[in-house]
Parts: structure tokens; sequence; C-alpha cells
């Protein structure tokens, strides 16, 4: 790195007070890795690499007692340990590794050159504004400095994937975190062992592909992870989406579709486009949006980041539910199908059931919104009301993966009046959402109980149905008493197709009953 040697290059807070325990360690304990990268770009970490030569099991209990910290013994064998420090809401992480020869030998073995620069701890300076280092006193076999400054990942070695394919992600994961590019060298050699991501464990597959997720630009690396054959790796269906043509109203196949919807769910959210103004002056927002996108929800990661992994799979059934019509393209129950190959992919990716049932009701629910009216027409308390009510803590998150779907499906055809009216539909179902003019619940006039001995019927799904009938009656003033309930229901059991044959049965077989149950 071309740099003035009297630069200097701050270190984490968090060094300065295991200092005086690297002085009068018996060992011999190196940083390296990422605290060292982060600290020459100038940016914060929360995660310090030591490579220690010897036993370090004093060092790591000296470490625990003065941060009052715990340890994981993540390799007995290789000697890896872990010590997690948890301060406020911030974590930090110590990953404590046995030297394995020489310094030069362990150094060379590290992933990408960005990451296998060392730093004699024995050399770090204290001032009072804590410890920094300067470049002369770093150990830099791969030239990793350079890389940084010319905004570089470049593989340390050839059998560099082979050991760890974990890391055929990580360099797309670190590329995107930093805006760096990959070498070329170094994309072939990802290309040529993409199947070898198979052979990591799901959790940490899931892991490096959530964290790219969470960062900008997002879909450009998707395109990227497409181009090196890891997408299809991690999710085999996505790639059917290629080149399946959609209704003249999308600009995209299937397959560029998804990426574009991630994309502007990226966009809309971070308020961060050039494109066409006139998003943003017509885009529903509400209070704390930003943080509620933004908060951590599961699996580490933001509803953000999942409703991201929601846009990437919300079409991922078209191509296998797509038929054609005199000329006419339809993908009929796409959004059903969808969201159950969605929990699939999830699942054995290990995602947690929260995060799989946040995304896969998005998919199923990602088209209802712009479904929830006639055009023109302003959504009734009533369609709201089933609304929030069906999706349920994925409303908003699907109200957002909806506007990305239609700027997705539009891409350049797009035009200020549909956007428009698009965004006046959505913002009313989150302008009622949120001022409670339709409420999520409202007070039970009948249970269940009351139904079966009411109207004569024996338990079964249909009874919940008709709770809900009662309860979109009271959004509508339609009934205001438990006996007005009943009357109603009395009317759709007798005249309303969904429960006629079902419900006329059961009332037939309990008529012996009466006098137990009452008359129907």
């Amino acid at each position: 790195m071309r740099s003035p040697r009297n630069d200097i290059y701050r270190l984490p807070d968090l060094i300065t007070k295991l200092l005086p325990l690297f002085s009068v360690s018996e060992n011999h304990i190196y940083l390296v890795g990422g605290a060292i990268r982060n600290s020459l770009l100038h940016m914060k970490s929360s995660d310090i690499d030591l490579s220690v030569k010897g036993n370090s099991h004093n060092l790591i209990n000296n470490i625990c007692r003065t941060l009052d910290a715990k340890h994981i013994e993540l390799d007995k064998q290789r000697g890896i340990s872990r010590i997690i420090l948890k301060k406020n809401s911030e974590r930090f992480q110590i990953d404590i590794t046995r030297m394995d020869g020489n310094l030069e030998r362990d150094t060379l073995k590290r992933d990408f050159s960005i990451n296998a620069i060392v730093l004699n701890t024995k050399s770090i300076c204290v001032d009072s504004k804590g410890a920094y280092f300067q470049i002369e006193d770093l150990y830099d076999p791969c030239n990793g400095t350079e890389d940084i400054e010319s905004k570089t990942v470049k593989a340390t070695h050839s059998e560099v994937f082979s050991e760890d394919p974990i890391r055929l992600l990580r360099a797309i994961r670190i590329a995107s975190e930093f805006d760096f590019n990959i070498a070329a060298n170094t994309k072939l050699s990802i290309k040529a062992n993409a199947n070898l991501l198979s052979t990591c464990s799901p959790e940490r597959v899931r892991d490096e592909f959530l964290k790219i997720l969470s960062h900008k630009h997002s879909a450009k690396q998707l395109r990227l992870l497409d181009q090196l054959e890891l997408l299809h790796e991690i999710a085999h269906e996505l790639p059917y989406g290629k080149g399946v043509i959609q209704p003249k109203q999308h600009y995209w196949d299937v397959f560029n579709h998804q990426i574009e919807c991630v994309d502007w769910l990226e966009k809309i959210l971070n308020f961060d486009t050039t494109d066409e103004l006139f998003i943003y002056e017509y885009l529903p927002v509400f209070e704390n949006m930003t943080e509620y996108f933004h908060n951590n929800y599961s699996d580490g990661h933001t509803r953000k980041t999942l409703c991201k992994v929601a846009c990437l799979l919300h079409d991922v059934a078209k191509p296998f539910t797509k038929t054609v019509d005199e000329g006419k393209i339809r993908f009929l129950g796409h959004h059903v199908d969808g969201s159950e190959i969605s929990k699939n992919i999830l699942h054995k990716l290990h995602f947690s059931k929260k995060s799989i049932d946040l995304i896969a009701t998005q998919i199923l629910h990602h088209l209802r919104p712009g479904q929830i009216a006639p055009k023109g027409e302003k959504p009734s308390k009533k369609a709201v009301y089933r609304y929030y009510r069906d999706v349920k803590t994925a409303s908003i998150d699907t109200l957002y993966l909806n506007l990305a779907d239609f700027l997705a499906a539009r891409g350049p055809m797009l035009t200020e009046h549909e956007w428009k009216e698009h965004c006046q539909k959505i913002n009313q179902i989150l302008k009622q959402g949120f001022t409670e003019e339709v409420p999520t619940r409202v007070s039970k006039l009948l249970t269940g109980h009351d139904i079966m001995v009411g109207l004569g019927l024996n338990p079964g799904p249909e009874i919940g149905k008709l709770i809900e009938k009662v309860e979109e009656a009271q959004i509508d003033e339609k009934v205001k008493t438990k006996e007005e309930a009943l009357e109603l229901l009395k009317k759709i059991i007798k005249t309303g197709e969904n429960f006629e044959k079902k419900c006329q049965n059961v009332i037939g077989d309990r008529r012996h009953n009466t006098a137990m149950c009452g008359n129907p």
C-alpha cells in the first residue's frame, strides 16, 4: 500500500485492553486477518483473529477472566477456540488458532491475500487514542496491502477452495461487504470448484448467503453467484426461470425478474436510486420504517435481509406452473406452489422456523396487495381486515415485496401514472392498518362452542370459517349481537355455496340432539 511511512492505523479498542495480557504471555501472539484489513480500510471490526505459537490455554483463561467473556472450543485437535463477549447490544468475537508450523507457512495457508497480513502483537504501539500500527510493522507475504489498495479479492493459493469450500461464498461476501472485485484467476477457481459447496454444512452456507444479501448491491452479487455457478448450488430451482417468458406486462424473464425484485427492494428501503424520482414521490412510508426493517428478526438477520430472500424466491414456481392458452401466458397457483418450494429450499439450508414462516408467508400472499380491490377502487375495510388477519406478522413486509415486484415487473416500461395508482392502493392498506381503521382483531360475538350448540354442528374446519364470517360482518357493522350473528350464519349455511353441502349433512346428523344442542 502506497502510504507515507508515518501513517498510523488504528486497531479495535479491544486490542488495547488485551495488550497487557499479550505482553506477559509466554506465547508468540500474532494478530491476523480481518482486524488488520479493516484497520487499513479505516473501518471498525468486531472480530479479532489471533494466531498463537504454543499452548494457548493460559492465554484464553486470562482473556476470559479479564473481559468476563465465554470460551468455546471449536476444534480441539487443531487448537481452534472462540471467545465471545457481549457488551450492550454489541457482540465481539476473538478467534484463537494454534500456529501450525512457522509463521510463513501458517500465513500462506489463509484464504485471501487481504486476510493474510500479520502483525506481531509486540509491534503494536499505544498512545492516548489507543492501539495502532504502521505499514512497516506488517508481515505481508501475499501482498495483501496492495490488493486492499486495488480493491481486489485474491486467493492465496490453488487449494484454497478445496481445503474449505465455504470460501467459495466467502469470496463473494467479502467483495460485497467492501465493494471489491474478485481477481480473474480466483473467479475461474471458484467456478471450477463450485460443486464443492454441497459438502459444506447447511448452516455455514446459510450464514454466508444471508451476509451477502445483507450488504448493498446484493443483486450484483446474486448475478455473480449465478455466473460462477454457485446460485444453483444454493437453490437449484432458481435457474429454471432463465428464458421463461412472461406476459407483456413484464419486461424481464422469470429469473431476471426475481433478481431485479431484490434490487428494487433494496433501492426503495434505502431511498437510494438515481432512477425515476417519482418513485420516491409516491412510495408509501410509515413512522420508524427504517428501524422496522433494520432490527434483527431471526437467524441473526433483519427483516430487510429476509425480505430480500422472499423477493428472490417469490416467483420460483413460475417455471413449473406456466401454461399457454390461446397465446395467453398464465402461472396459476404459482404463489401457493412457490411458498411450498421456498419452504423446502430454506429448510435444507437450516433456516429457523421463524424465518421460514416469514418468508413463505410473504411469497404465498405477494400478489394479494395488488389484487385487494378492483382497478381504480379503494380497498374495502373488510378486504384490508382479511389481509392483516391472514398475513399477520408478515403483512408489512409483504406490502414492500409487492412494491418491489411491481417495479421489477414493469422495468423500463414503468410509467408515473401506473406507479402512482399502485402506491395509492398500497398506501391505503398501510394507512388503515396503522391507524386501526381496520382492526386486526375484533371482540368475539360467538365462540366455536356457541356455533356448534346454536346451529347443531359437529366440530370441524368449517366452524373456524363461520367464525371468520362473523368477524367480517362485525367489521362491516352488519351484526352487533350474538343473536344477530347466529341469524347471519343460518342464512350463510342456507344460501352459501361454501357451506351448504358440508353443513347441512352434519345438521341432519344432529337433529336427534336438538334437546341438548338447541334448534339450528
